[in-house]
């Protein structure tokens, strides 16, 4: 993309097994993504996502879907919709691929943070003293907020719920598949071996406690073209694989000699949670009029510059019997540089540093597609780039295809209903409650996105919280939230919302925002539909048969319900 995402990857301190190295137990993250099971867009997609129960495959990472692409039952559900203005998939936010490119301005950007905030269960502000305790904490509920273009503000949320429940039975399941280790669990401390510290360390619960990271995650390439001419130097080392390589075309932004990376990353403290108590907590006494207060979505005080130490690292594995499995640095026409900013309008009312990331282009700004194997002075294999006529001729006439083997469908939950899968959250029947009729709408990738409007409250995820934990998310209460998100829907989604801070800082430095993809953002809800109170939730994302052409696509199947 030109430019890059704003995100945050934080990890809960509980752990798995304290007898091994420190692992977390849930994890918030978010960022840039591109692999083949996404589909093909022409940027990558923003996943914004989290695990839960030591990376369990059963984590609701894509609102009803969890690892490798696999729809999960009800009782795993827990990351709620919160936009009226936004359709999200299940594979994650395309942009918009006729966008203008601003190249030449130093490219575009989104911004997009994980948030702790007070949506539910809210009743007190947090402190030092209230945190790392016991069951009287306040909760924290997670809140991806995002600045685009189109829209801005919180667009997703996790119930706490997702990261705590259940414990005890995950506990007895993990028993079940693997005995060596002790998952022993107190059930009236709600701490042990199976989780420690305790359940009020974990993300519903707790502030991450580990040190926030950025960036987006890149799928391998699957093929990397190689050639074994022979070099005697290297085979003098003992080395065996290959000699020559070919290299896909990467399309880095080449308009400027530097070229902005990633601007003024952030952390957000207990400021920004305490600042919004009132409008949620049930004695709060807010109205809709306290929603339009500047200071509902203002979060500046709160929020300080993050520290970086960047690098870019590029590398090459090759693995075939006769030389084992090889992995080889490239080496790369880029540095990556940092700038800590402090001058007017930049950084926050509390801190006045931003910190922005660039990377800088050699002489010839671009990358070579041809390397071949090399050693350092010190010994080390590299790859170093060499000019298309130092390779091989016989390499030369490789060339990369469009096959798009790989593409994943995300089935709808009803396929998959029986005893050991519970579908019945996504049934509707009832249309003061859901939108009978289910819409479709054809991305970017050529996937058709199916989707339904729920009134907010009814939700699958919402109806499956409400059927596991009945004394939290009782009538008044659902009623008392239903009537916030209205409110948001009415103050934070309309123009008003479009104009200065709001949820997130912009950084200094910000000269244009990313479109999202335009098919997904919808300018108001059909006339069918309350203006607010309603969203839409996705019910499926699959390729119809014209679409699988060249390659095909995999279905994801369904985790069927374990613990």
């Amino acid at each position: 993309m030109d430019g890059a995402v704003r995100a945050h990857k934080l990890r809960s301190l509980a752990v798995e097994r304290p007898e091994l190295p420190r692992a977390a137990t849930a994890s918030i993250e978010g960022g840039l993504f591109s692999a083949p099971k996404l589909g093909k867009t022409k940027y990558p997609k923003y996943l914004a996502g989290s695990s839960t129960h030591a990376y369990t495959p059963w984590s609701d990472v894509g609102r009803g879907w969890g690892f490798f692409e696999a729809a999960i039952d009800c009782s795993y559900l827990g990351l709620v919709y919160l936009s009226n203005r936004l359709l999200i998939p299940p594979s994650g936010l395309a942009y918009e691929p006729s966008q203008e490119t601003h190249a030449d301005e130093g490219g575009i950007f989104a911004g997009a943070a994980w948030l702790a905030l007070p949506l539910f269960h809210a009743y007190r502000p947090r402190t030092d003293e209230t945190v790392h305790r016991d069951e009287h904490d306040p909760m924290v509920t997670w809140t991806h907020v995002i600045d685009t273009a189109q829209v801005r503000g919180p667009v997703l949320a996790y119930a706490p719920e997702l990261f705590t429940r259940r414990w005890d039975v995950w506990c007895a399941f993990r028993d079940g598949q693997d005995s060596y280790y002790d998952w022993q669990l107190d059930t009236t401390t709600m701490s042990g071996k199976c989780l420690d510290p305790s359940l009020y360390q974990t993300l519903g619960y707790s502030p991450a406690d580990w040190m926030p990271s950025t960036g987006g995650e890149f799928n391998s390439i699957p093929s990397v073209f190689s050639d074994r001419t022979p070099n005697a130097e290297l085979e003098a080392d003992g080395y065996t694989g290959p000699t020559y390589w070919k290299l896909p075309p990467f399309g880095y932004p080449t308009a400027q000699q530097t070229e902005p990376y990633v601007l003024d990353p952030r952390t957000y403290d207990k400021t920004v949670f305490n600042s919004k108590v009132s409008l949620f907590a049930t004695d709060g006494g807010a109205t809709e009029a306290s929603f339009a207060e500047p200071s509902a979505a203002a979060v500046s005080s709160g929020s300080v510059h993050m520290s970086s130490n960047p690098s870019f690292d590029f590398r090459v594995r090759h693995r075939d019997e006769s030389s084992g499995t090889i992995d080889i640095d490239l080496e790369v026409p880029i540095s990556v540089s940092r700038e800590y900013l402090a001058e007017p309008g930049s950084g926050s009312d509390r801190d006045s540093i931003e910190t922005n990331l660039y990377y800088s282009w050699n002489a010839e700004r671009a990358w070579s597609r041809y390397a071949r194997t090399a050693r350092t002075p010190s010994g080390e294999l590299r790859l170093q780039p060499i000019a298309e006529d130092e390779a091989p001729p016989a390499l030369r006439e490789y060339e990369y295809t469009e096959i798009l083997r790989g593409r994943t469908d995300y089935e709808p939950h009803e396929r998959f209903a029986s005893a050991s899968f519970d579908a019945t959250c996504f049934e509707c029947v009832d249309a003061a409650r859901c939108e009978l009729e289910v819409r479709s709408v054809v991305v970017e990738s050529g996937a058709v996105v199916r989707y339904r409007w729920w009134r907010w409250r009814d939700q699958p995820a919402l109806t499956a919280l409400a059927h596991e934990f009945p004394d939290r998310y009782t009538e008044a209460y659902l009623a008392h939230m239903q009537e916030r998100i209205e409110w948001m829907h009415a103050q934070w989604d309309g123009a008003a919302a479009h104009e200065g801070e709001f949820f997130l800082k912009r950084p200094a430095k910000l000269a244009r925002l990313a479109e999202l993809e335009r098919a997904l953002v919808l300018p108001s809800p059909p006339p069918t539909v309350p203006a607010t109170g309603w969203v839409p939730v996705a019910l499926s994302e699959e390729y119809p048969p014209e679409a699988r052409a060249n390659g095909g696509s995999v279905r994801g199947g369904a985790h069927e319900s374990a613990w």
